[in-house]
């Protein structure tokens, strides 16, 4: 299977930029792109890429709320009720496991001296 990909205006933009970034550090083009993106400017990666980490306990709370009002407007027998209970059972395994393993990672890092 031939994949054929149109050039567009952005992806023509997209092609001359990457080319100029070619060569560069990571922190050199996180720097050049962060500038560039109103939603990344005075953030760094390690902020950008915690946020999907810090969101698991709000979820928890928005399914709990959900499986409060579910349970109230609905009869209890519903399937709905043990679906939304596993939902929350599933986000609080993620979190324990997330705290684990940055737990885990503040070990290391202390072991080896790394701030």
């Amino acid at each position: 299977v031939k994949r054929v990909i149109k050039k567009t205006p952005a992806s023509k933009n997209f092609s001359k930029n990457a080319t100029v970034l070619t060569g560069m550090t990571f922190d050199e083009m996180w720097d050049i792109v962060s500038d560039r993106e109103d939603v990344l400017k005075s953030k760094t990666i390690d902020s950008i890429l915690i946020q999907p980490v810090k969101r698991f306990p709000n979820y928890i709370m928005l399914f709990k709320r959900l499986q409060g009002k579910v349970l109230k407007a609905s009869d209890p027998s519903d399937p709905v009720h043990e679906k939304l209970k596993r939902v929350v059972e599933l986000c609080q395994k993620i979190t324990g496991k997330i705290d684990q393993i940055i737990q885990s990672e503040g070990k290391v890092r202390n072991l080896l001296g790394i701030d």
